[in-house]
């Protein structure tokens, strides 16, 4: 009886699967590396003197000296920021991402207080983001310490 080059192709994928293993089926997932820490977003090109506006400003990567920030929501994920003497005009923060996941952390282990409220996310689910109030303020000026 002869046998179809087709059926040993999958007779093949099947021996091999059996040695090799299951396939990692993940989507975008690092490797556990205790001693690797998550890449930093850099800054942008300078700017200043702009005003840079919309319904949500992200603020990682913004690289602004005597800017103004106009936005209803300012948004962090976590990625490097420089925003010398800027003009803020906006309510609240959004926190997504490391930055996010840092706050949580340190609320959890007691060493920051802050509004637990503005955590969304169902019960048994990951929190996606984070809203605060951002108090009013005439300038600012914020550097992420690892900036350069």
């Amino acid at each position: 009886m002869k046998k179809s080059p087709v059926l040993w192709f999958f007779i093949g994928v099947f021996c091999t699967s059996l040695v090799l293993g299951r396939p990692k089926l993940s989507r975008g997932a690092q490797e556990f590396n205790p001693h690797a820490e998550p890449t930093i977003p850099g800054l942008t090109a300078k700017l200043e003197s702009l005003t840079l506006s919309g319904q949500q400003l992200p603020l990682d990567g913004v690289n602004c000296i005597k800017c103004k920030l106009k936005a209803p929501v300012l948004t962090y994920a976590g990625g490097e920021f420089n925003c010398e003497q800027c003009e803020l005009a906006m309510k609240n923060i959004t926190l997504k991402g490391a930055a996010l996941n840092t706050v949580v952390l340190l609320q959890s282990l007691g060493v920051l207080q802050g509004p637990k409220q503005g955590l969304q996310g169902a019960p048994k689910e990951p929190v996606l983001r984070a809203s605060f109030p951002i108090p009013a303020a005439k300038s600012v000026t914020w550097v992420s310490p690892t900036a350069k």
